[in-house]
C-alpha cells in the first residue's frame, strides 16, 4: 500500500474547499447516495486498473477496489485523502494492496502508468472553472488511458 504525496496547488473556489476538508460530514452528507456507485461499478467491469480523480473519502474507490479493481486514488485534498487512508486499515489485506492514493491537482497529475478506465466521479469535474482548466485535465486524462 504505496502511499505518494505531493504538494498540490489549490484549484478550487474557496467556498468549494470548505465542504472538502472534513471527510466525515462529506461522508454522512452523501451516504444515502449510491447510484453512483452502481454506475461505475457496471462502466468498470471490464476495467482491471482504474485512475479515479476526485477520489476523496473513497465513495467509488473502495467498492471498485472491493471488486478487485486496482484504483489509484487522486485527489486535491489531503485531508479527504486521510480519511480514505484510515478507512483502508479496516479493509482486508487484498483491498489495501489494490488502493494507491496521491494528493494533486488533476488537472496536472502526472505518472507514467497507462489504465483501462480513467472516472472522475459525482461533480468533481465541475471544479473546473475555466476552459483552460477543462482543456489541461482532459490532455491529462487523454495521456493516462490506454489504447
Amino acid at each position: 500500500m504505496s502511499r505518494a504525496r505531493t504538494v498540490a496547488t489549490p484549484a478550487l473556489h474557496p467556498g468549494a474547499m470548505e465542504h472538502y476538508v472534513d471527510g466525515a460530514a462529506y461522508d454522512r452528507r452523501y451516504e444515502g447516495r449510491t447510484e453512483d456507485i452502481d454506475f461505475y461499478g457496471r462502466v468498470a467491469r471490464d476495467a482491471k486498473t482504474i485512475l479515479e480523480y476526485g477520489a476523496g473519502t473513497g465513495r467509488l474507490t473502495l467498492p471498485l477496489a472491493r471488486s478487485g479493481k486496482k484504483v489509484l486514488a487522486v485527489d486535491l485534498s489531503s485531508a479527504m485523502l486521510r480519511v480514505l487512508d484510515e478507512r483502508l486499515t479496516h479493509e482486508d489485506k487484498g483491498v489495501r494492496a489494490r488502493v494507491v492514493t496521491q494528493a494533486a491537482d488533476m488537472r496536472t497529475f502526472r505518472t507514467s502508468r497507462k489504465f483501462d478506465l480513467v472516472v472522475v466521479g459525482f461533480h468533481t469535474f465541475c471544479h473546473l472553472y475555466s476552459r483552460s482548466d477543462v482543456v489541461a485535465f482532459l490532455a491529462r486524462v487523454h495521456e493516462h488511458l490506454a489504447p
